[in-house]
This record gives structure tokens, C-alpha cells and sequence, in this order.
């Protein structure tokens, strides 16, 4: 940078002149002045020239001059009722001249000028010295009021508020950004007492706040409420600060920061990591719940076929049979709760299609009638332009059945029941708020009571298995549960709505299908035929489930080869010379599964039937099976009569 370029800390360029602008009618003085201007020791001193008061305005407005040099007697006017009149209108400093010795200053010539002289009493280098001294102070004039200016124009823009209090909480100064934060004026808070304007308790922390920083202690940032002229709670940042005292008041300076929509920002994170943490919680109880059930089929598929077996063998009236009898009803209780426990780990076996769920729903609604009573009114209201969706009908029905049975239990006084179904369109804040569901189009089924509702802790368990309000004669706490995995598996989502005493609202969101729903065709009776001599390959790791399998089938005529794992299938495959019709296995063995081993049968017998059993039922419906779609499958635990006319129906 060049020494032009070198600035004062007045922020003037060094060594620049000074512009200072005559008005004096005196040719002859003007020329004295110039003269004695360009010959004075210190900064150099631009002499301009009018003769006129109504030539200064235009010339400084053309040029502008540091000092004002202005005569008293003036052919047009006098040089002090001028100023008086224009002195606003005027940025330089004002030295009066006159020629009258003697001459009395009066208050006008002090308000208005910085100095008063006689010309006949100023040599040039005194006169050049009173300009330079004067040029100063209105340079630092000017640099002073363009400082405070700058900062005024910070104060006033910046995003933060800065308000001044005294040690009583008093406010002496309010900036005007409160009109961006609570659409009030500033003149609206000057005066008032700043703990009136937070909510609640915090006026008592404020007031701790206050004396601890008075009392020279570092008080971190702290969050505060205030009320919006609209009546809606601002969240604000508040940092507290000393400032230097005024006429002995203590004085606090408060710089606050609108923080309302970082809080609201992370209050939806929380509430959005809270349902996503429920959902993984779920998702955790849901593979726990198909473990067990998946073990407990294969113990109740030995119990239930041991049962059978026995049953056949017992005379009609013996008392035994009755006691078998009332094993089997409490097996098909087992089977009911597993098939249960599979429909909230979204386990189950589903035959999902194209359904019109307003059909499914009005045709449900004289059985949902007779389940809820009469004392409770219900409406079943379908949009005309519903768009079909994907799902099992039958798990449907359960889900309606289940929630009508949830809001009956919920009136028992009466009430009101509501089936409503129509096509909505979620936004992105819905989705934020309702994760993990993204937004899009969706068929909505809502169910709502006017029941006692459920408090908040209530709902924190809505879908958990086994957690019920009702005693333990009135429920087993699989409803919601059941309802739950069906809506998941079927690719929906379900929420719940409700507080003690305004009713509940239960929304499943089911994503729709572009195909044409179809009604299925009604099934012919099948007539068992006899059974020929023909051959079965057992393949079961299970020994009790692979031992009764075997002496079912062969009870009923069938030639039965058993197998423990896939490498023994094929090997007793190999040694038999015969036909063989049907390979009847498991799906998840050691050493392999059941579909790699019906591929590799079927490679050297061709015209196999294939018939897949498990006790993970989602091996027969679910997407990522292992199974092809469409394979036959049979779901553990089953019946002696479900597994011989699962292979009649295969082998004909």
C-alpha cells in the first residue's frame, strides 16, 4: 500500500488537505487568506471562495468543506440568522469571522460555530492553527458520529436482541429487532420489568441470574420462554453481561437469541428417535416372539399327532378319550396363541391380493355388530373412489375384528364406533412427525370410539404382546399385537391416537394397488380318494416330529423313507430302487435347506412333488423366502388330517 493509501486513525488519508470554503464578500481578504493559507506550517489548508450566502449550500454540496469560514455582513443576508437557519443543514465546522472589533458573541455564535474571531485581531498563522484545530475536531466529530451510527446500525440489525436493565430488572434500552422476534415495538418493553415478560417460574431464576452477574459471577447462556404478540411461546437464549454503571445504577446488558425453531427442530428429533427406538424395540420383541413360537410348533405338531394316534386307538366312551380330547383343545389354545405371536413378529403365512378393503369392510360390518353389541352405534363410512390395496382379506378381517373388540371393551356403558376408509396423501411432516413412514399416497382405514381412551403410559405399550389393561379373563394382550404384525407384513403402518377420556382414533395406513381387485372363486369340495401304495421322502431333523410324521403317513397306506438332514435324504434316495412320489421336508435343516434339496432331487427324479413344512411360517408367503413363490407349504404346528390332505391334494 502507498503512502496515499496510509490512513489516520480518524480514518482521514495523512497529510490531506483541508478543505475549508470562505464566505465573505471581501475580495481582498480572500486573497489575504489564500496567501497566508498556502504559506502555513502543518497541514495544507484548500481555500475555496463565495461571495454569496445562498452560494454556500450548492458549493458544499458540489465539494464539501471540513471548515466553514462565514462572515457576519454579507450583501445578501446576515452570516448568524443564516446559520441559525441552516445549521443542520451544514457538516463542517463553523468559525464566525467578523470585521467589527468589539463585537459581541452572544448564545447563537456558541450553539452554532466552534469559534469566534476578529479579523483584525488574527494574524495568518494563528488564523491557519484555529482552522486546523477546528478541522480536528470535527474530523473526530464526524468519525465519532459515524461510529455511533455503525453501531446503531448493528444493534438494529442484528438477529440477537440487546436489551440493557438495571440491578432492579428495569429495562433502559430495548433494540428493535423485537419486532422480528415478537412483533412488538421497543418502546413496549422500556420501562417494564423484564421478569413480566418470561413465563412461569423463571422469573424467580431470572432474578438469581441478575444478582449473580451484578455480583461479578460468569453465568452461562440460559433458555427462557416469552409470549408472542400472536399469544405462541418464543424460546430465546439468554446471555447476561456487566456493563459500566450510569449515575451510580448498576446496569446489565442481556443479548437474547431466538432459538424457537432449533427447539422445535430438536423436540421433533426426539419424539422421531423415540417411535424409532419403539419401532426397534418392537422389532426385537417380534423376532423373540417367532423364536419361541417356532419351537413351540414343532412341540405341539408331536403332541397334537401323538394325541391323534392315541385318540384312534381308544374306544368311543372311554374316559381317556376324553382327556386326549381336552389336550387337543388345549393344543389348538397353544396354536391359537402362536399363530398370534406369528402375526406380530410378522411371521405368519399370507395369501395376500388385490382386495376392495370398503367390500371387505361393509360385509364385516353385521359380524362386527353382533361382536360390539347393540348399545354401541356403528358407521362404516367408505370413500367412493378407494383405491384397492394388497393383503390378505382374512388377516384384514382380523384387524377389524380386533379393533371392534378393543373399542367394545373400551364402552361398556356405549358409544359410538366409526369405520371410515378413503385415500389420503401424506406430507414430509406428516412422515417427520409419524416416523418411520415415508410420505405418499396411502388407503387409510381409521376405526375410532368414544371410549375411555388410554393415558400416556398405556400407550407406551399399546403393541407389546401380552400387555393388557383388562383382567386376565377378559384378555390375553395379543390384540393389538396381532393387529400390529398383520398391518406390518402387509406393508402398512399403524398409529394410535388417544388420551384418557376423548376416545381413541386407530389410523392403518395400507399402501395402494394399481390391479383390479378379484373376488376368489369359491373351492369344490374335494373327495378323499383312496390311497395307493406310494412313496414318501421324510426329511426332518426334528427325531419326535420326524418319528410321528413317519407313522402317521404309514398308518394311512403311505411307503415312507425318513431322513434326518438333506446328505441322508440323498443318500437313502440313491439306495431306493423304486419310484418315489413326493419328498415331504423341512425347510431350515443343518447341512443345508429344503429347497436346495428338492432342487437337487428333482435334477434326478423328475415329476417330484415337493410339499415344504416349518415351524417358520414366513418361509411359505414372506418377500426374501427361501421358498419360490407359490411352493407347497405346510405350517407347523398341523393336524394329522391338514398334513394327509395337504399331500392328497399333491398327489391326487
Amino acid at each position: 500500500m502507498g503512502p496515499e493509501g496510509l490512513r489516520h486513525p480518524s480514518g482521514w488519508p495523512a497529510q490531506a488537505p483541508v478543505p475549508v470554503l470562505l464566505v465573505d464578500d471581501d475580495q481582498t481578504y480572500a486573497r489575504f487568506l489564500r496567501g497566508a493559507f498556502a504559506h502555513a506550517e502543518g497541514a495544507r489548508l484548500d481555500l475555496r471562495h463565495v461571495n454569496r450566502l445562498r452560494e454556500v449550500l450548492p458549493a458544499l454540496e458540489a465539494q464539501p468543506a471540513t471548515v466553514l469560514l462565514l462572515d457576519i455582513n454579507l450583501p445578501d443576508g446576515n452570516g448568524l440568522e443564516w446559520l441559525r437557519v441552516n445549521r443542520q443543514r451544514v457538516d463542517a465546522a463553523v468559525i464566525v469571522l467578523t470585521s467589527m472589533a468589539g463585537y459581541a458573541a452572544g448564545p447563537d455564535v456558541v450553539e452554532g460555530a466552534q469559534d469566534f474571531l476578529v479579523k483584525s485581531e488574527v494574524d495568518p498563522d494563528q488564523l491557519a492553527r484555529v482552522v486546523q484545530y477546528a478541522a480536528d475536531r470535527e474530523r473526530a466529530r464526524q468519525e465519532l458520529v459515524r461510529s455511533r451510527e455503525y453501531f446503531q446500525s448493528l444493534i438494529e440489525q442484528a438477529r440477537d436482541l440487546i436489551t440493557v436493565v438495571d440491578e432492579r430488572g428495569i429495562i433502559l434500552y430495548q433494540s428493535p429487532g423485537t419486532r422480528r422476534l415478537l412483533d412488538l415495538s421497543s418502546e413496549a418493553f422500556v420501562g417494564r420489568s423484564i421478569f413480566t415478560l418470561v413465563e412461569g417460574e423463571q422469573a424467580a431464576r431470572g432474578r438469581e441470574l441478575l444478582e449473580a452477574v451484578l455480583g461479578g459471577v460468569d453465568v452461562p447462556s440460559g433458555q427462557v420462554t416469552v409470549r408472542h404478540a400472536d399469544g405462541s411461546l418464543r424460546y430465546i437464549d439468554v446471555v447476561a453481561s456487566r456493563i459500566a454503571p450510569e449515575n451510580g445504577v448498576r446496569r446489565v446488558v442481556l443479548n437474547t437469541r431466538d432459538v424457537t425453531e432449533r427447539q422445535r427442530a430438536e423436540e421433533a428429533l426426539r419424539a422421531r428417535d423415540e417411535m424409532l427406538l419403539r419401532a426397534q424395540k418392537m422389532e426385537a420383541v417380534g423376532r423373540l416372539a417367532g423364536g419361541i413360537a417356532h419351537d413351540f410348533s414343532n412341540v405341539l405338531t408331536v403332541v397334537t399327532s401323538a394325541c391323534e394316534r392315541l385318540q384312534d386307538t381308544l374306544p368311543t366312551e372311554s374316559s381317556s378319550g376324553r382327556e386326549i380330547e381336552m389336550i387337543l383343545r388345549n393344543c389348538e389354545r397353544a396354536a391359537s396363541l402362536i399363530r398370534q405371536l406369528l402375526a406380530f413378529s410378522r411371521q405368519q403365512t399370507l395369501a395376500p391380493r388385490p382386495i376392495d378393503l370398503g367390500r371387505l369392510a361393509r360385509a364385516a360390518g353385521d359380524l362386527l355388530t353382533q361382536f360390539i353389541g347393540e348399545h354401541i352405534q356403528l358407521t362404516i363410512d367408505v370413500a367412493s373412489d378407494l383405491h384397492a390395496v394388497e393383503a390378505d382379506p382374512g388377516q384384514i378381517e382380523q384387524v377389524l375384528m380386533n379393533l371392534a373388540i378393543n373399542a367394545r371393551d373400551a364402552m361398556p356403558e356405549g358409544g359410538r364406533l366409526a369405520v371410515r376408509l378413503q385415500n389420503v396423501t401424506l406430507d414430509e411432516e406428516f412422515a417427520q412427525n409419524h416416523a418411520p413412514q415415508p410420505p405418499g399416497e396411502y388407503v387409510l382405514l381409521q376405526v375410532s370410539d368414544t371410549g375411555h381412551g388410554m393415558s400416556a403410559e398405556t400407550r407406551e405399550h399399546d403393541f407389546e404382546p401380552f400387555f393388557t389393561t383388562k383382567d386376565a379373563a377378559h384378555g390375553s394382550g395379543l390384540g393389538l399385537s396381532t393387529v400390529y404384525g398383520i398391518v406390518k407384513q402387509s406393508g402398512g403402518y399403524i398409529w394410535i391416537d388417544s388420551e384418557p377420556g376423548q376416545g381413541t382414533v386407530i389410523s392403518v395406513y395400507l399402501p395402494p394397488t394399481s390391479a383390479v381387485p378379484v373376488e376368489p372363486e369359491t373351492p369344490t369340495p374335494h373327495a378323499p380318494e383312496s390311497v395307493q401304495a406310494r412313496t414318501v421322502l421324510l426329511t426332518e431333523d426334528e427325531d419326535d416330529v420326524r418319528l410321528l410324521v413317519r407313522d402317521i403317513l404309514a398308518a394311512h397306506g403311505y411307503h415312507v423313507l425318513a431322513a434326518r438332514d438333506p446328505a441322508d435324504a440323498m443318500a437313502r434316495a440313491a439306495a431306493y430302487g423304486g419310484t418315489i412320489e413326493l419328498l415331504l421336508t423341512d425347510v431350515v435343516m443343518p447341512g443345508g435347506n429344503g429347497r436346495d434339496l428338492a432342487r437337487r432331487m428333482s435334477a434326478v427324479r423328475p415329476g417330484l412333488k415337493v410339499l415344504y413344512m416349518s415351524g417358520y411360517p414366513e418361509h411359505g408367503a414372506a418377500p426374501g423366502s427361501v421358498l419360490e413363490s407359490g411352493a407347497p407349504f405346510l405350517a407347523k404346528p398341523f393336524t394329522r388330517d391338514a398334513l394327509l390332505q395337504k399331500i392328497r391334494e399333491l398327489l391326487g
